[in-house]
């Protein structure tokens, strides 16, 4: 910059947090994350019982619903991180979600 300031567009306090994506350790398509953290949550309240569940409700945004509610099979790891269901019951039954190729 050879001692020159930089100048911005617009102020930095919060604007990271509003504009950006964060992406979190789970390999999982972004719409997913809060239903994949949610899970993982609950895991420890209902791995005991796990095998006694039969539906799962998972209330989420339109896109999320759009992009990757998904049904039929899931053929690969691309797949299966892009499923909204996949990504929850894995999170429910195991409590973690770690990518299997």
């Amino acid at each position: 910059m050879r001692g020159n300031a930089i100048r911005l567009h617009q102020a930095l306090p919060s604007y990271v947090i509003e504009h950006v994506l964060f992406k979190f350790a789970y390999p999982a398509e972004s719409h997913g994350q809060t239903a994949v953290e949610a899970a993982i949550a609950l895991h420890p309240m209902v791995r005991d019982w796990s095998e006694q569940i039969i539906p799962i409700g998972v209330e989420t945004q339109e896109s999320a619903m759009r992009i990757i509610n998904k049904t039929g099979p899931l053929r690969n790891a691309a797949d299966r991180d892009h499923c909204l269901q996949s990504m929850t019951a894995i999170g429910l039954l195991h409590g973690r979600l770690r990518r299997i190729t």
